[in-house]
């Protein structure tokens, strides 16, 4: 029993002692190693770049490497959603461009059916008696519409007079070859005569008013044309007197053009009674000069005494006078 007690402890010192050992490299091995690992682990971003470029650039430069977005990024987002609104209201704009271009095909379609419609023939050519016959049928559906919207049966205009037709018919055909082809039908249906279009504009204002010396030469001119008009020369023109005046100059323009068509009685009275109803601008049927030379000649009537004068103005010299 003595001898156990002996060993015991002796095999016990010899069982630490190898722990010792064999734990002393073990710990010398896990401290070198975690120092190393800790000191890298421990070590920040910025503090890495630190001192190799600038605080702002190493923050970018890791948010680059990370793939975080910054706020300039956000600004960028909303600058697209602005052009996306921007491009919604230009889109407007090429909406209207649209319809108007619908428009305007819409009716090239429904004129050229209108020219085949009346081409009896099918030869691609209106002759003078298909012309007319499609000019009478656009009076007819202008005089239906008319009637449609409430217009009064007792006012509607007669048919275009076969002279009148003609004359258009000659005007519209360009070539001169006695037939309308569909190109000149278009040309005459779209085209926008270049006076009409001087007149509805509103670009008087730009024009420069006239001087004194046209005024003058004006004056002349509405005065012999005025008093050829005043049959008895009594100062002022009538209607019977104005109809006369405008039948003897169809009649001698007649005369110095045989080709030249001219107007029709009814055509005539129409033109008399339009243009008297401008020209006489109190009502009380009669034209007196002033109203004849501001309406035909464009002459306001503060102006129609102004004579030229040496010097200056008329209001210049008025005023010295």
């Amino acid at each position: 029993v003595s001898s156990r007690m002996v060993r015991w402890p002796l095999l016990l010192g010899v069982a630490v002692l190898l722990c010792l050992l064999l734990a002393v490299p073990a710990d010398g091995k896990d401290k070198a190693s975690g120092s190393g690992s800790g000191d890298l682990a421990d070590v920040d971003g910025d503090d890495l770049l630190e001192g190799v470029i600038g605080d702002k650039e190493a923050e970018a430069a890791l948010d680059e490497a990370l793939g975080e977005d910054d706020d300039d990024d956000g600004e960028d987002d909303l600058d697209s959603d602005d052009d996306d609104d921007s491009d919604g209201d230009d889109s407007d704009g090429d909406d209207d461009e649209e319809d108007e271009g619908e428009d305007t095909t819409k009716a090239l379609k429904s004129e050229i059916e209108f020219f085949k419609a009346h081409d009896k023939d099918g030869d691609g050519h209106l002759t003078l008696a298909e012309y007319k016959g499609a000019m009478n049928v656009v009076h007819k559906d202008a005089q239906d519409e008319d009637a449609a919207e409430g217009g009064d049966k007792e006012s509607d205009e007669p048919p275009p007079e076969d002279s009148m037709l003609e004359s258009d018919f000659a005007e519209e055909d360009a070539n001169k070859d006695g037939k309308l082809s569909l190109d000149e039908w278009l040309l005459a249906t779209f085209h926008e005569d270049p006076q009409d279009e001087e007149e509805a504009s509103d670009g008087e204002d730009d024009e420069e008013p006239m001087t004194a010396e046209e005024i003058a030469e004006s004056r002349k001119e509405a005065e012999a044309e005025f008093k050829n008009m005043d049959a008895d020369s009594d100062g002022h023109v009538t209607e019977p007197e104005m109809l006369a005046y405008v039948r003897s100059q169809e009649k001698q323009e007649a005369e110095a053009d045989p080709e030249r068509i001219p107007l029709t009685e009814a055509e005539t009275l129409e033109s008399v009674t339009e243009l008297f109803g401008e020209l006489d601008q109190d009502r009380d049927g009669k034209v007196l000069f002033p109203e004849f030379f501001e309406v035909q000649y464009d002459v306001p009537r503060q102006r129609q005494d102004e004579q030229p004068s040496e010097g200056g103005s008329p209001k210049i010299a008025a005023q010295a006078a």
